[in-house]
């Protein structure tokens, strides 16, 4: 993002990079606003609200003392739902029994589970007082602020999970007031100069449970965060390879193709079109898309490795097509080649769409496949080259903000939904 101070307005401008085509931008804010209302709807809340109706009654919310609110009690069944959904939502397809630096993935999913379902009531608790006596009123937010021994106690209470394992928990979730990339939605667990152990509860109901222990684990324990992003990107590769094989196209995962030269590359897949020769190359990343600014600004630099990647497999590919025919049984040598790399999430970063490497999520060439009945590699192509009407369609576009700060303004692009 550029930057210039007008003085004599007395004004901060910010603007978009020079050079940047917000297209691939836009699309990728559409996808993960998209994304995020599919998630949203995933959660399991109609049992949680039974739950909470049932124990609002026995609470007298006029006295808004969270004292003296009681535990709710979670039913087995409603309790069983929540957590078969934190199987699907963190790290799905790996076994609960796989350690993740001193616990098991099973003990964060239990404990995330029940805190899920008590944080859920207690949000609905405070949503309910703010529309009978305003925003402001004696309840507030409620906040977990003790000791730990008193902190890590009653959530082992509220989860079934024992202390020592919340322990090791709340340490690779306790935010890192000296690291730039440490963010409160990945680690809510705050520790206060005074030694207290501080949580606000409603946090454990809004953010992404994936996203709070994968992006813990990347920053605190990075070679057990890759071999759990290794395991998912075979699986989600898998995944994808069999999503274009339903719609028609031939998919090879992981081939390992050798030139004359004895030089080599490895593709995470193969996408063929027989009919026409047609050949896609895909670099897939299991990325976690950025918060705040640090992890865009290194978000931008892994994309470039990656786009540099995909570009290598393109190259190869043109420079040794007989190599490829063979390694992957084709009929001929592929007619046309192009490369993309494919995030598993959304991942709205200032980033252009190179001019010889196609760049797009996951969500997103799952519709263009499904858009298109019999699917060609050129409609694909062409739709994520801005060719087509699906960017332009999009409600998301750049607008400019001011925010007065004394004598001066700020002036900054954000990402609004036009009317």
């Amino acid at each position: 993002m550029n930057a210039h101070i007008e003085e004599h307005r007395r004004e901060i401008v910010f603007s978009l990079k020079d050079g940047l085509d917000p297209r691939l931008l836009m699309s990728q804010v559409a996808a993960e606003i998209e994304w995020s209302e599919v998630a949203s709807s995933e959660r399991p809340d109609d049992g949680i609200v039974r739950v909470f109706e049932s124990w609002c009654r026995g609470i007298d919310i006029r006295r808004q003392d969270t004292e003296r609110i009681p535990t709710p009690e979670i039913p087995s069944p409603v309790a069983e739902v929540v957590l078969a959904w934190a199987r699907s939502s963190i790290f799905c397809g790996i076994s609960d029994l796989e350690d993740v630096g001193g616990f098991l993935l099973g003990d964060f999913r239990k404990f995330y589970a029940g805190m899920y379902a008590y944080a859920r009531c207690i949000t609905m608790l405070e949503e309910r007082c703010d529309v009978l006596y305003g925003e402001v009123n004696d309840l507030g937010s409620l906040v977990f602020h003790d000791s730990d021994d008193l902190v890590i106690g009653f959530m082992a209470e509220i989860t079934g999970v024992r202390t020592d394992t919340i322990r090791r928990i709340v340490a690779l979730l306790s935010f890192d007031e000296h690291s730039l990339r440490s963010s409160i939605d990945t680690q809510p667990f705050v520790r206060t100069h005074c030694g207290s152990l501080s949580l606000l509860v409603r946090l454990i109901a809004i953010v992404d449970p994936h996203r709070m222990l994968a992006g813990s684990l990347k920053r605190r324990s990075g070679e057990v965060y890759d071999r759990l992003i290794d395991s998912m990107e075979n699986v989600e590769v898998g995944e994808l390879a069999s999503l274009f094989r339903r719609h028609g196209l031939r998919a090879i995962e992981k081939k390992r193709i050798l030139a004359p030269d004895r030089s080599q590359v490895c593709p995470d897949l193969i996408v063929l079109e027989e009919a026409t020769g047609q050949l896609l190359v895909v670099e897939y990343k299991h990325a976690l898309p950025p918060v705040g600014p640090a992890e865009v600004s290194n978000k931008l630099k892994e994309a470039e490795k990656w786009i540099k990647q995909a570009r290598k497999y393109k190259n190869f590919v043109q420079r040794f097509p007989d190599a490829v025919r063979s390694a992957v049984g084709a009929s001929a040598e592929p007619s046309t080649v192009e490369a993309i790399v494919v995030f598993r999430w959304p991942m709205p970063v200032p980033l252009s769409q190179p001019s010889d490497v196609l760049v797009t999520s996951r969500d997103i060439v799952s519709r263009l496949l499904w858009e298109h009945n019999e699917s060609q590699v050129s409609t694909i192509v062409s739709s994520l080259r801005f060719d087509g009407t699906h960017i332009e369609s999009s409600p998301w576009k750049p607008v400019y903000v001011r925010t007065h700060v004394g004598d001066w303004t700020y002036v900054r692009p954000v990402i609004a939904e036009s009317v």
